[in-house]
C-alpha cells in the first residue's frame, strides 16, 4: 500500500526551480571562470616537454588545489543566499497564509524547497567538474587518474555544500525575519571560535604569561575556518598529493543530515503567526538574548580597553564591560520586543553583569592556577625554550623545568635590575596526552656578565641552548639537508659600512662574496665544525638574538684590521604531521668577529672563501 505522506511535491519543486534559476546560472559562471577557464591558462604550460614527467602530476594537483581552496567560501555564501530566498515565504504573513492554504503537507512543503535548493547548488558543481575532467584528458592526463582525483574533489565539495546548506536552512527555521537569517547563520558557524578568542583576549590582560593554542574541536566547530586551513596547505609538485579527504568530513556529512532532519521538525512545528518575528521560537529568545549580550559586552569591553591604550585595573576593565553590556543587552531587547520600553527587563541585565564579573574575577585571580603551572615531568614528551631546539632527553627536560621555576619565582627581582640587553623566553612543552603547554616571559633583562656564573638564569639558559640535542633540532642537522649559501663581507673597521658607500666610490676596499654550497658541504660543517664548537663553548656564548649583540661583538673587534661578517644559511626538509606535504625550512648562523673566525666553523669557512676546499 503506497504511503500517504509525501516529502516532496513535484509542482512546488519545479516552481522553485523556475523562480530562482538565476542562482545556479550565476554560481556556474563563477565556477567556470575560477576553475576551468583560469585553470586552462595556468595548466597549459605544464603540457610542454620541459615539465615532463611531472606535468600531469602538476595539472592534477593544481586542479584539486584550486577547487578545494575556493570551494568552502563559495559554498558558504551561496548556501546562505539560496536558503534565504527559498524559505522567504516564512517571513511574511500573506505568503505564509497562502502556503498554508495549499493542499500540501508541511513535510512536502519543506522537502520541495530543500531539494530544489540542493539541486541548484550541486548541479553547477557537477557540471564544472565534468568540464575539468574533459579538460584534463585534453591535457594528456590518463582518464582513470583524472576520474579518481575529480570524484574525490566532487565528493568533498558536495559534503561542504550539504553542511552549509543544511545549516542555512536550519537558521531559516529559527528566525522569522529575512534580515535576521544571515546573522543567525553566521552566529551558528562562528559561535565557539568567537567565544574562544574572547577568552584569549582577556587572558592576555590577566594571564600575560599564558599562551593558548586553539583546541582542535574549536576549529572543527567552524567548518569554514577548518576547511580554509586544511585546503590551504601546500601540495608537492613532483608527486601525487595524498588524499584530501579528512576524517572530519564524515562528521560533517552526519551533521548535515541531522541538521536537515532537525530543520524539517522545526518547520512542521512552526507557528505560522510567528512570521515577521525576530526569533520564531520563544524559548530560544531568552537563551539567545543572554548569549549575545555576554559576547557583545565582553567583546566591546575589550575593544574599549584596547582603544583607550590603558593598563586598566580590574575595576576599570569591569567598567568597560558594564557599559558595553548595558548597550548590548537593552539594544538586543529592543530588537526582540520591537519597542523602546525595555527597562522592565532590568533583572536580565543584572544577571549578565554578574556573569561577566564572575568571569573577569576568575581570570584575574587565576583560580585554575594556569600562570604558575609547571607540568609534571612524567607527562612531558618533549620541551624547548624558544628559539632553541626541542629536547626529549629527561635531564634536559628537567633543566628546562628548573629554569621555568626559577624565572617564575624570581621574575619581579629580575626585572628590577636594568640591563641594556633583553631576552624573551617561551617555554614550550609537548605533553604525552597530546596537547601543548606554552608559557612566555617577555623582555627579561639579560646580563652578559652572568653567562658563566652558575646559578644565574643566564647560565641555565645558555647551558640548555647549547646542548647538542637542542642544536641538532634547531638547525635541522638530522634532517635531509638541501642546498645552502655563504654570504661574506670584509671591510676596514674605520670605514663606512658597505651599504653606506656612495655609488661608484671605490676608495673603500671591501669584498662581498656569495658561495653556493651543496648538501654534503653543509652536512660536513654542521657535524665536524658547528657541533664541536658548541661543545667547546667557542661559538655563540650568548643568544644571538640579544638586542645589541652585534654592537657588543664589534667592541672586541676594534683592534682588528678588518671587520668581518659571515652568514651561513641552509635549507632542510621537515615533515609536518598536520600537512599532506613536506615543509622546507631555512635556518643559519652568523659569525661576526675574528674571535668567531678562530673557531673550527670559522676556519673552514675561510678555507671555503680562499678556495682551498675541494
Amino acid at each position: 500500500m503506497p504511503s500517504t505522506k509525501s516529502f516532496c511535491n513535484k509542482t512546488l519543486f519545479v516552481k522553485n526551480l523556475s523562480r530562482f534559476w538565476p542562482i545556479p546560472v550565476i554560481y556556474f559562471l563563477i565556477l567556470l571562470i575560477l576553475l576551468p577557464v583560469r585553470g586552462y591558462t595556468i595548466c597549459k604550460p605544464f603540457t610542454l616537454p620541459f615539465y615532463r614527467p611531472n606535468g600531469i602530476i602538476m595539472i592534477l594537483n593544481y586542479s584539486r588545489d584550486a577547487a578545494l581552496k575556493m570551494g568552502p567560501g563559495l559554498s558558504f555564501f551561496f548556501a546562505c543566499g539560496t536558503a534565504c530566498v527559498l524559505y522567504s515565504y516564512l517571513y511574511q504573513s500573506r505568503s505564509v497564509q497562502f502556503m498554508g492554504s495549499l493542499p500540501v503537507s508541511r513535510e512536502a512543503m519543506f522537502g520541495s524547497a530543500y531539494l530544489a535548493g540542493f539541486c541548484m547548488l550541486s548541479a553547477p558543481v557537477i557540471l564544472t567538474m565534468c568540464i575539468m575532467f574533459i579538460q584534463q584528458i585534453g591535457f594528456g592526463v590518463p582518464a582513470s587518474r583524472a576520474l579518481l582525483y575529480d570524484l574525490e574533489t566532487l565528493g568533498i565539495y558536495l559534503i561542504q555544500m550539504l553542511l552549509f546548506y543544511s545549516l542555512a536552512v536550519f537558521s531559516a527555521q529559527l528566525t522569522g525575519h529575512f534580515a535576521i537569517m544571515p546573522p543567525m547563520y553566521l552566529f551558528l558557524n562562528f559561535f565557539l571560535i568567537i567565544g574562544y578568542y574572547l577568552f584569549v583576549a582577556y587572558a592576555s590582560i590577566f594571564l600575560p604569561h599564558c599562551v593558548f593554542s586553539r583546541p582542535e574541536f574549536v576549529t572543527y566547530s567552524s567548518p569554514l575556518v577548518w576547511m580554509s586551513f586544511w585546503h590551504s596547505l601546500p601540495l608537492p609538485n613532483d608527486q601525487l598529493a595524498v588524499s584530501s579527504f579528512h576524517w572530519i568530513y564524515y562528521v560533517y556529512l552526519t551533521a548535515g543530515l541531522l541538521l536537515t532532519f532537525a530543520a524539517m521538525l522545526l518547520h512542521r512545528r512552526r507557528k505560522m503567526e510567528n512570521a515577521s518575528e525576530i526569533i520564531s521560537y520563544r524559548p530560544l529568545r531568552s537563551i539567545l538574548k543572554y548569549v549575545l549580550s555576554l559576547m557583545f559586552g565582553l567583546g566591546m569591553g575589550y575593544i574599549l580597553y584596547v582603544l583607550t591604550d590603558s593598563n586598566a585595573s580590574f575595576e576599570g576593565t569591569l567598567l568597560f564591560v558594564f557599559i558595553s553590556t548595558l548597550i548590548g543587552y537593552f539594544g538586543i531587547e529592543m530588537v526582540l520586543q520591537k519597542s523602546f520600553r525595555v527597562l522592565r527587563s532590568w533583572k536580565g541585565f543584572v544577571v549578565c553583569i554578574l556573569l561577566s564579573s564572575a568571569f573577569l574575577l576568575a581570570m584575574m585571580t587565576d583560580v585554575l592556577g594556569w600562570e604558575k603551572a609547571i607540568p609534571d615531568p612524567n607527562g612531558i614528551e618533549s620541551a624547548k625554550i624558544s628559539p632553541s631546539g626541542t629536547v626529549s632527553d629527561s635531564e634536559m627536560k628537567d633543566r628546562i623545568r628548573e629554569l621555568h621555576q626559577f624565572v617564575l619565582e624570581n621574575e619581579d627581582a629580575l626585572r628590577k635590575h636594568h640591563q641594556d640587553n633583553e631576552i624573551s623566553l617561551w617555554f614550550e612543552y609537548d605533553m604525552k596526552a597530546g596537547h601543548k603547554m606554552i608559557r612566555k616571559f617577555e623582555n627579561l633583562p639579560f646580563d652578559l656578565d652572568h653567562l658563566k656564573v652558575p646559578g644565574t638564569y643566564e647560565y641555565m639558559f645558555t647551558e640548555i641552548y647549547h646542548s647538542e640535542e637542542s642544536i641538532r633540532n634547531l638547525y635541522g642537522i638530522d634532517k635531509t639537508i638541501q642546498h645552502g649559501f655563504l654570504d661574506f663581507t670584509s671591510v676596514p673597521t674605520d670605514s663606512k659600512e658597505p651599504a653606506a658607500q656612495p655609488e661608484g666610490d671605490n676608495s673603500v676596499p671591501y669584498q662581498n662574496i656569495t658561495i653556493e654550497l651543496d648538501a654534503k658541504t653543509i652536512q660536513y660543517i654542521l657535524e665536524n665544525c658547528l657541533i664541536p664548537d658548541y661543545r667547546a663553548g667557542k661559538l655563540l656564548q650568548y643568544p644571538e638574538y640579544v638586542s645589541d649583540w652585534i654592537a657588543y661583538r664589534n667592541e672586541k673587534a676594534e683592534s682588528e684590521t678588518y671587520y668581518r661578517s659571515c652568514y651561513l644559511h641552509w635549507e632542510y626538509l621537515d615533515s609536518d604531521p598536520s600537512s599532506p606535504g613536506i615543509e622546507i625550512k631555512g635556518t643559519g648562523i652568523m659569525l661576526h668577529t675574528s674571535e668567531d673566525f678562530d673557531t673550527l666553523t670559522g676556519q673552514y669557512i675561510m678555507e671555503l672563501i680562499s678556495g682551498n676546499v675541494k
